[in-house]
């Protein structure tokens, strides 16, 4: 067997360097486009979840939007709806922060118990009858 003098040494050290470059710049390169795509996500809830608290502090203006009857019974379910809405979207942004692995287990469990505790009376399940279709089936 031949050895290896000391250029040759050096030229596979430095294709192992460029190597091991690539493959950092690679995982990066995805956590970075993983990162944007959750605040991309986590914006567009936001805007969703601004708008909801704007119907549940102006139910008058909401229902008026929507071409609604004015009356007292269905502004409170407008507003029951819309707060049901708010937590649901909560939820699911905490269920896709996981799946993308940006929270643990550990984490998600307690950012799902606002939902858990909150929607229990018949009401939000009417509402989640409603809105449940809006969500991706694994968070179903």
């Amino acid at each position: 067997m031949k050895k290896m003098d000391l250029g040759q040494a050096i030229g596979v050290l430095a294709n192992i360097g460029v190597i091991a470059n690539i493959v950092f710049l690679a995982i990066e390169i995805n956590q970075n486009t993983r990162s944007e795509e959750i605040s991309a996500y986590q914006e567009l809830m936001s805007q969703i979840s601004r708008i909801s608290e704007l119907a549940i502090q102006n139910p008058e203006a909401a229902d008026a939007a929507l071409g609604r009857p004015g009356t007292a019974e269905s502004m409170e379910s407008m507003q029951t709806n819309q707060f049901a809405l708010l937590i649901f979207r909560h939820g699911d942004m905490a269920f896709y922060q996981y799946q993308r692995g940006v929270i643990s287990r550990q984490r998600l469990e307690p950012a799902l118990s606002v939902l858990t505790s909150t929607v229990c009376g018949e009401n939000y399940r009417a509402a989640w009858q409603l809105f449940r279709d809006g969500f991706v089936q694994e968070y179903r």
